[in-house]
C-alpha cells in the first residue's frame, strides 16, 4: 500500500514539473515576442519622425528665394504642381454652376453651349430669346415703363379657365391641401405690383392720416410699395376706382394662384427649379447672386421675366395681399374662384413670397396669413378688375 502511494506521488510530481517547464517556455516566448514588437514599434516611430522633420533653414531659404525671383504671374495652383508637391485638385464645374451663372446673355449662351440638352436648357433658351429680342428691338427696361403709370395701372387680360388649386406634389403642407379643381372667370390683373410712384399719389391726395409707407432707404419710384396693410391696400383700391371710374379690387386667392400658375402645374410658373435670374427671393447665403441687383431688398418691378400671362414678379419680391380670410386648409373652399370670406376673418391671406423669404414660399401654391393691420417691408399688393 505504501509503495502504491509513493508511485502515485512521483507520477503527480513528474507532471507538475512538466507543467512548470511548459509555462516557463510560454512566458519566455511571449517576452521575447513582446521585446521584438516593442523594438519594431520604436524603430517605425523613429522613421516616421525623421520623415516629418521640418526642412533645414537653408532649404527653406532657397525655396523662398526661388519664389521671390519667380514670375509674379505664377499662381499657387501652378506652384502646387511642382515635383515636390502632389498635384492640385482640379475644380470641375457642374451643370448647376453654369445654370446659376446664366444671369445675362453671356452666361445663358455659356450654359447652352455646355449643356444644350441639360435639365434647364428649355428655361435658359426661353430667357435668352426674350432677352435678345428686347435688346434687338431696343426696348426699354420694364422699370422705365412703370414710372409714369400713376394713377392708372397697366392691366393684363387673364382668360377664363380652370386649374388644380393647392399642392398635389406630395409636399404635404396642410395649408395647401386638399388640392381641388377651381373654375375662374376672366378678369384683368395689374402687370406689376403697385409701385411707390402709384401709391404715393394716393397718399398725397388723401387726408385720412396715413403717413407715407417706409421705403427702408431703398428708393421709391418703380419699387413695389411696401409696409402696406390689407386695409391700406383696400383704401388705395377704392381711391383709384374713384379716380379712374374703374372698379379696382384685391384679387381673390383663387384668381391670384390661377394667374401665377399661368396654365402650368409646376411649383413655379417656369418649372420646378429656382435660379437667381428668375425671381427676387432670399438665397441660401443671403448675400445675393450678382452685384447688379441686391437680393437683400426689393427689386424694381419688372426686373425679371414675366410668366406666360405677361405678369411680372408673381414669385418673390413682396408678398401680395388677397381678399380672402385666413383658413388653415382648403376643406369646404369655394370652387368658383370667389373670395372665401366666411368665419371670424381676423386674418387675411398673402401670396407669392418675398425678397426676405426662401424660394419655397414663392411657389404658386404657397400660402401665408397675417393680421389685416400688419405692415412689413416684405408685403405689398396688386389689383384686379372684372372683365
Amino acid at each position: 500500500m505504501k509503495n502504491t502511494l509513493q508511485a502515485k506521488k512521483s507520477w503527480w510530481l513528474s507532471r507538475a514539473n512538466w507543467v512548470i517547464v511548459i509555462m516557463a517556455l510560454i512566458i519566455f516566448f511571449l517576452f521575447a515576442a513582446n521585446m521584438d514588437l516593442s523594438q519594431r514599434f520604436h524603430a517605425l516611430k523613429a522613421q516616421i519622425n525623421a520623415e516629418h522633420q521640418p526642412k533645414a533653414p537653408e532649404q527653406e531659404s532657397a525655396i523662398g528665394a526661388n519664389l521671390a525671383n519667380s514670375d509674379s504671374s505664377i499662381s499657387p495652383r501652378t506652384l502646387g504642381n511642382s515635383s515636390n508637391n502632389p498635384p492640385a485638385t482640379k475644380i470641375i464645374f457642374k451643370e448647376g454652376d453654369y445654370y446659376r451663372r446664366a444671369t445675362d446673355v453671356a452666361g445663358m449662351k455659356d450654359y447652352l453651349t455646355k449643356y444644350p440638352k441639360g435639365e434647364h436648357a428649355a428655361v435658359v433658351q426661353q430667357l435668352l430669346v426674350v432677352t435678345l429680342e428686347a435688346q434687338n428691338q431696343g426696348s426699354k427696361d420694364a422699370k422705365e415703363k412703370t414710372k409714369d403709370l400713376a394713377p392708372g395701372l397697366d392691366m393684363v387680360a387673364i382668360p377664363a379657365g380652370n386649374f388644380s388649386m393647392g399642392d398635389d406634389s406630395g409636399r404635404d403642407y396642410g395649408l395647401e391641401l386638399p388640392a381641388h379643381r377651381v373654375y375662374v372667370n376672366a378678369f384683368n390683373m395689374s402687370k406689376y405690383e403697385v409701385t411707390f410712384a402709384q401709391y404715393d399719389e394716393f397718399l398725397d391726395a388723401t387726408t385720412d392720416g396715413r403717413d407715407k409707407s417706409r421705403d427702408a432707404g431703398w428708393g421709391r419710384a418703380d419699387r413695389p410699395a411696401m409696409n402696406v396693410s390689407w386695409h391700406d391696400a383696400k383704401a388705395y383700391a377704392n381711391w383709384l376706382s374713384e379716380q379712374t371710374g374703374k372698379a379696382y379690387r384685391l384679387p381673390t386667392e383663387a384668381e391670384w394662384e390661377y394667374a401665377a400658375r399661368a396654365m402650368t402645374t409646376s411649383a413655379y410658373s417656369w418649372g420646378n427649379l429656382v435660379g437667381c435670374n428668375l425671381a427676387q427671393y432670399r438665397d441660401l447665403d443671403g448675400a445675393g447672386c450678382n452685384t447688379d441687383l441686391k437680393r437683400s431688398q426689393t427689386a424694381p418691378v419688372g426686373s425679371y421675366h414675366p410668366n406666360a400671362f405677361g405678369l411680372f414678379d408673381m414669385h418673390g419680391n413682396v408678398y401680395e395681399w388677397v381678399e380672402d380670410c385666413a383658413h388653415a386648409n382648403y376643406v369646404d373652399a369655394p370652387n368658383d374662384g370667389s373670395a372665401w370670406v366666411s368665419g371670424a376673418c381676423i386674418a387675411r391671406m398673402l401670396r407669392g413670397g418675398s425678397w426676405a423669404h426662401f424660394a419655397e414660399g414663392a411657389r404658386s401654391a404657397s400660402r401665408y396669413w397675417l393680421s389685416p393691420y400688419f405692415r412689413s417691408e416684405a408685403i405689398g399688393f396688386r389689383l384686379v378688375t372684372d372683365q
